[in-house]
């Protein structure tokens, strides 16, 4: 079994700020995720990123841990962690969608509920999969 958690977190910065920090973010992430045996998306939108993150337990905790500690996300959100048989990522893609209102819309639903949607949860989980074929 492996774990599969999804997070949603607002973004610091916004459309004309911070893709350098973007691009840092992808350098890093491809290199750490692969030591930890991480796989996974992440969405970046101009207000908000999605992400999941796939891979051993004690490896989600770190990356969440330091995540958590990142100033370029605010509000950070789990909207899904469960155990898998599979990994449905084998690799880790950053996926950049600054011009697409749908995939802003899809993570803004999960902020406007007190609790997450279990029904906008799984299409956000769907969008993030079908991006990364």
């Amino acid at each position: 079994m492996i774990r599969s958690l999804l997070y949603v977190s607002c973004r610091f910065g916004s459309d004309g700020d911070g893709m350098d920090a973007i691009d840092d973010i992808g350098r890093v992430s491809i290199s750490r995720n692969a030591l930890l045996n991480v796989g996974g998306a992440l969405v970046v939108t101009s207000h908000f990123f999605a992400q999941r993150l796939e891979g051993p337990p004690e490896a989600i905790d770190t990356l969440m841990r330091s995540i958590g500690r990142d100033p370029r996300h605010r509000d950070l959100r789990i909207v899904e962690d469960i155990d898998q048989r599979a990994a449905r990522f084998k690799d880790w893609f950053l996926l950049r969608m600054n011009v697409s209102s749908y995939v802003e819309n899809r993570i803004k639903l999960l902020f406007e509920a007190p609790r997450p949607d279990l029904h906008h949860v799984i299409a956000l989980g769907e969008l993030v999969r079908r991006l990364t074929e």
